[in-house]
């Protein structure tokens, strides 16, 4: 099977990249839009506890539903294409981060912010130089799991018309063309262990430094 799903990506080598580029391009876009939305929320759990409750409330909630029950919902109002693939992604990658990241700003040791508020640092600079890079290796963690959720996540995007390795899977099971089903698994796996790694890497870098 691996010589044939070799032979498979030969021989479909021009449709193969093409693909391979756009989940690349649908992953990298939602794991942006997460980060933009996700880290600030986190943050703003973690200091105000009112707005807290019910933002873990309806992540935790989100949580509970399966990535193809998101993109299930989303087509009938969406339609197919782009949008709601970015916006199923997104929905699914937020929570998971925004927990995370609101578990670093809390385990922040306050007597470190207090030295820093006695200094004279202004409010954000202290979150930016402080409280941040303390946080940096739970952030750090949530992306992990996000960006893998995400990648797996859009080998689905495929089934609402966004493109991506999860035409291959599709066809295969639709075509009874197995190499191409292993083919799309196989390629989305790898692009999520590299990213697992390098993120790691960076997470065990920070950790060093604030150890």
């Amino acid at each position: 099977m691996i010589a044939k799903m070799i032979n498979y990506a030969i021989q479909d080598s021009q449709r193969y990249m093409q693909l391979t580029k756009e989940h690349l391009l649908i992953d990298l876009a939602a794991f942006i839009i997460c980060i933009l939305i996700a880290v600030p929320l986190g943050y703003i759990c973690a200091k105000h506890e009112k707005i807290s409750v019910p933002l873990v409330a309806i992540a935790n909630l989100i949580m509970v539903i399966p990535s193809l029950a998101m993109f299930a919902l989303l087509q009938p109002i969406l339609g197919i294409g782009m949008t709601p693939a970015l916006i199923a992604l997104v929905s699914l990658g937020i929570p998971t981060m925004m927990l995370n990241t609101k578990s670093g700003y809390l385990n922040v040791d306050r007597i470190v912010c207090e030295n820093a508020y006695a200094m004279g640092m202004e409010p954000w600079r202290v979150c930016l130089q402080v409280e941040t890079p303390l946080a940096l290796p739970a952030i750090l963690n949530g992306m992990r799991i996000t960006a893998v959720s995400i990648i797996a996540g859009t080998a689905i995007a495929a089934y609402v018309g966004a493109g991506g390795l999860g035409f291959y899977i599709k066809l295969g099971l639709t075509a009874r063309k197995m190499e191409a089903t292993y083919l799309g698994a196989f390629t989305v796996a790898v692009i999520a262990i590299i990213v697992d790694n390098i993120l790691a890497f960076f997470q065990r870098r920070q950790l060093k430094k604030v150890a």
